[in-house]
């Protein structure tokens, strides 16, 4: 006989809206959902579909890095495996890498509650946005439709032409993506014009592109 868990689980996901992203990282300049924010819309949805959480660390490793200021910083790595329980012991098993550095002892601890964090966005499907109202939409007379059109493309037109001021990342930012650009032992001035040329929008990509990496580099 199937076990509930399958069924659990598709009932949690109708339930569950989007989360948005409110905490901000005034270090690396992005915007990020915290763990509380996820356990906490979370987990009424777990309990409600009688569905609870195992974690075990499966392996791990620690290697201590020095910052750019000379401090120590401990990297972790683990592979953590989730078991998601329904009432009748069924259950499925998911098994996430967690990544985290920190210059005290909470490595490990943020390493587990990242892989945590994504398991649950994996396995529920959580959407990062909300999604737009359809019903909030009004049609407009074939006329105004099409002038909205030409209109909408030649913003589009000028958009690509254009790269706003306002719209390029920081000063911080650009530092921080010089910093990752040296460590990984790229040529800077293969990167600056890339980078020099980088929105907003696209500074997170960018981010974890470079920090992927360093990290590539640091464990060959």
């Amino acid at each position: 006989m199937e076990g509930k868990i399958y069924q659990n689980i598709i009932k949690a996901m109708n339930e569950v809206n989007s989360i948005s992203k409110d905490n901000y990282n005034k270090i690396q300049n992005f915007k990020f959902r915290g763990i509380d924010d996820v356990m906490n819309t979370m987990h009424p949805i777990l309990s409600k579909n009688n569905i609870f959480v195992a974690p075990e660390v499966e392996s791990f490793e620690r290697e201590e890095r020095t910052s750019k200021n000379g401090g120590l910083i401990i990297y972790t790595v683990a592979t953590i495996k989730l078991t998601f329980y329904a009432e009748d012991g069924s259950n499925i098993i998911v098994k996430v890498v967690g990544e985290a550095m920190d210059s005290g002892d909470k490595g490990m601890n943020k390493a587990m509650s990242i892989a945590y964090k994504y398991a649950l966005f994996q396995v529920f499907c959580i959407p990062t946005e909300d999604d737009p109202d359809k019903d909030s939409y009004t049609l407009t007379p074939k006329q105004q439709t099409n002038k909205n059109t030409k209109t909408s493309q030649l913003a589009k037109q000028t958009a690509k032409q254009q790269t706003p001021r306002q719209n390029l990342i920081t000063k911080e930012q650009k530092e921080t993506l010089i910093n990752l650009i040296e460590s990984a032992g790229l040529i800077l001035t293969n990167e600056l014009p890339k980078i020099n040329s980088l929105t907003v929008d696209r500074y997170d990509k960018a981010l974890d592109y470079y920090t992927n990496l360093v990290f590539d580099k640091n464990t060959k």
